[in-house]
């Protein structure tokens, strides 16, 4: 994955390196290899975590208009509903988003790198979070532009 950072001949601030791979949009990203050098380290280091269990409850649905999928008031009420529809299930709710391309891993691996001045770490962190035992995905796609959503709940019962 670390051949296909190169320096972006026009960086804008957080946006120093791209990623490019064939087939995706290209990926802005802050620090480019060193990120994924420090990911690599903190993987290696890591406990194999459980898995997740996929749960349609905490699914937010991706809105079908693309100018809607970022829009900090409407993902807000989404997760605002969803949390009193599964208040009495889940907790610590975390909420994600990606948009790119319509290749899983390469989102997989960017979001567990997270080199980005966006997210600062938090998609990793809810991604690799060992409390999290539950996680609802939804997905829209227009063309060849994907837009993921992923919430990741901790059930109640594991609460003390």
């Amino acid at each position: 994955m670390i051949k296909f950072i190169r320096p972006n001949p026009d960086p804008k601030p957080g946006a120093n390196y791209l990623f490019e791979y064939e087939g995706c949009p290209k990926i802005s990203l802050s620090r480019g290899k060193e990120a994924f050098e420090d990911c690599i380290k903190i993987l290696k280091g890591s406990k194999e975590l459980p898995p997740l269990k996929l749960c349609d409850k905490l699914k937010l649905e991706v809105p079908e208009n693309s100018s809607h999928w970022v829009k900090k008031e409407i993902v807000k009420e989404l997760i605002s509903k969803k949390k009193e529809e599964v208040k009495d299930k889940y907790t610590d709710l975390q909420f994600h988003y990606d948009i790119g391309g319509l290749n899983a891993f390469v989102s997989a691996i960017i979001q567990i790198t997270d080199d980005n001045i966006t997210f600062n770490n938090t998609r990793r962190n809810n991604i690799l979070d060992a409390e999290f035992d539950s996680i609802g995905i939804d997905h829209y796609t227009i063309g060849k532009k994907i837009c993921i959503y992923l919430l990741f709940g901790k059930s109640c019962q594991l609460i003390k």
